[in-house]
Parts: C-alpha cells; sequence; structure tokens
C-alpha cells in the first residue's frame, strides 16, 4: 500500500467516524428535544387545569363582581352630585 492510499483510508475512516458520532449526537439530542417537548405538554395541560378550574369557581363570584360594578357606574353620577351640592359650598 503505498503512502497515497493510506491516507484515503486515513481519510475514509475518518469519515466513516464523523459520520457516526454525528448521527449519534443527533439522536441524542433529539430525545431531549422531545422529552423537552412531552414536559412543556404536561405543564400546560396542568396549566389549563387549574385555569378552568379557577375560572369554574371565580365565574360565578366575578358576575355578581360584574353586577355590581354595572350598579355602581349606574350611581356614580348621583353620588357625585350629592358629594358637589353640600352645604359648605
Amino acid at each position: 500500500m503505498s503512502w497515497t492510499e493510506t491516507v484515503a483510508v486515513v481519510r475514509d475512516i475518518a469519515i466513516i467516524a464523523l459520520t457516526l458520532v454525528t448521527t449519534l449526537a443527533v439522536l441524542i439530542v433529539f430525545a431531549k428535544v422531545t422529552a423537552l417537548v412531552d414536559s412543556t405538554k404536561r405543564i400546560i395541560k396542568g396549566v389549563e387545569d387549574v385555569t378552568s378550574t379557577i375560572a369554574g369557581t371565580v365565574g360565578p363570584v366575578g358576575a355578581g363582581a360584574g353586577f355590581l360594578a354595572g350598579i355602581a357606574r349606574a350611581a356614580a353620577p348621583f353620588i357625585r352630585k350629592s358629594e358637589r351640592s353640600d352645604p359648605e359650598d
């Protein structure tokens, strides 16, 4: 085997080894990213559950609060007028 053939064989082995290492690295990164995506999906599902539970609990309370806010807005002009017409003015 001549020097040129030896260099070519070493180069080919290096290319094959680099390809295998790169493939292994890509597979490891893919597995990590997949685990991260699955974890994120679980977290989002948990947040959705908590949000829907809070919305179900606060919904009726929020409707009552909205009703009271509407009454306060409707009564605001009358309350302000009576405050302005103090006998001290």
